[in-house]
């Protein structure tokens, strides 16, 4: 069994860590194709300067969108949470937004879409991921939006002046689907979309199918999954719950984000978008850190992210910078593929070397979390001498066994303090086998 693990999962650890510091340049997120000319106008930004982002195509780079700005059809924008766009024609307000309070059914770091023009609808577009809040802003009479998102278009009427609608998209790499160099139809993460009505009335068509939603007490909720697991009648609530209402949080997190965001924004404004990711990225405030290495994921910047694992001298973002890659890959088909490549193509990888790396990315399956001997496995790799290999073991200990949280490894830190506390993770894990408590009953998702 131990040499079975060491020559698949664990044996590739090594490459697969040293890899990942490789990704950088030349990557790009995978953007469909813009179906409009970019010199049709569809909207502007009527937040301030700096909350919105927007880029042609991908390899090129954001620039910054000026309060009262015109936005393109068919440009991707990224929204720092609380971006603001209103539609030419003055009927319709879309909002980005994020999860302020950590209490939304999915982990939504981030907002992008794309905008089309057309002459059907008040606002047609693409929720390329994220949250965002769509408002009818006429003075009277409906307001016609048309959705995009993963091959589907879902048609949304808001019926009355205010009537308001919140959309939630996440996708992600289940535990335990292995990654495929050759992906089919059905290799493809994990999608979720949640359309909630906060105000007034909506009636949504999509495929042969046409609800009559109101906000709570109504029915007000509907569910769609790319695995055919969501129930097709929407879902009645009694009441708004509560991560619909992000823009209004209050929380101390939530207002700590705000003051960071805001931050943020000023810095871009005042230098650049790559700048700013950078500055934020090393800073000395682990709120900063936090947000620069999450933004550089929203912005696709994998290069920053890399120069991230590769020289930060703070655990706490070389521990995000992992969750934002491994986020970033599951964001939408194709996401894995770019890294894959890139690692076979442009960085002369070993395809079976490759082929670990992604896997990794992907999570490990549940026969090998199954296997005491994975634990043994990652407390051996804390004392590696790459600092990225060590540090990534610990990422995946430290989840598999928070008890493991309080001995404070910090893969940074000299060789002499290091191995006091791989000691300390030694004697933990054979102490918790000889108990018969790993693995863990309850695995990580």
């Amino acid at each position: 069994m131990r040499e079975q693990i060491e020559g698949t999962t664990i044996g590739r650890l090594t490459s697969a860590a040293l890899a990942i510091f490789l990704i950088a340049g030349g990557l790009d997120g995978a953007e469909p194709r813009a179906d409009q000319p970019r010199s049709s106008v569809v909207g502007q930004l009527v937040s301030a300067e700096g909350s919105l982002f927007q880029r042609t195509k991908a390899g090129q780079p954001w620039q910054t969108v000026p309060s009262k700005g015109k936005l393109h059809a068919g440009d991707l924008l990224f929204g720092l949470p609380g971006a603001i766009v209103e539609t030419s024609k003055g009927a319709v307000r879309l909002e980005l937004l994020t999860d302020m309070d950590k209490n939304s059914p999915y982990p939504i770091f981030e907002a992008a879409v794309r905008l089309h023009d057309s002459p059907n609808y008040d606002l047609d577009f693409t929720l390329d991921r994220g949250r965002v809040d769509v408002t009818n802003t006429k003075t009277k009479g409906s307001a016609r939006v048309r959705i995009r998102f993963h091959g589907q278009m879902w048609d949304a009427t808001l019926h009355e002046p205010g009537a308001r609608i919140a959309l939630e998209l996440y996708g992600r790499w289940p535990k335990g689907v292995r990654f495929t160099p050759e992906p089919g139809p059905k290799d493809v993460p994990a999608a979720d979309l949640l359309l909630l009505v906060r105000k007034g009335n909506v009636d949504v068509k999509h495929d042969s199918k046409q609800h009559a939603l109101s906000a709570p007490p109504g029915p007000a909720l509907l569910h769609w999954d790319n695995r055919d697991e969501a129930e097709e009648a929407p879902h009645k609530l009694d009441k708004l719950p509560a991560w619909a209402d992000t823009e209004d949080a209050s929380s101390e997190r939530a207002l700590r984000i705000k003051k960071v965001v805001e931050e943020f924004r000023r810095e871009a404004v005042k230098s650049s978008l790559k700048e700013a990711l950078d500055r934020f990225a090393n800073s000395e405030d682990p709120n900063h850190r936090a947000s620069g290495v999450i933004f550089m994921g929203a912005a696709d910047d994998l290069e920053g992210l890399a120069k991230v694992l590769m020289g930060t001298k703070y655990p706490d973002a070389w521990d995000w910078a992992v969750v934002v890659i491994r986020h970033w890959i599951g964001r939408a088909p194709g996401q894995d593929q770019i890294v894959y490549r890139m690692l076979v193509n442009k960085r002369k990888m070993p395809v079976a070397q490759a082929q670990s790396i992604m896997q990794l990315l992907h999570s490990f399956d549940d026969t090998v979390l199954a296997q005491p001997e994975l634990y043994k496995m990652l407390v051996k790799f804390l004392d590696h001498d790459r600092m990225g290999i060590r540090g990534l073991a610990h990422w995946h200990l430290s989840r598999l066994v928070p008890a493991g949280k309080k001995i404070g490894f910090n893969p940074l830190d000299p060789k002499e303090k290091r191995d006091k506390a791989r000691d300390q993770w030694k004697k933990l894990i054979d102490d918790m086998l000889a108990k018969g408590q790993l693995p863990p009953k309850d695995l990580p998702k």
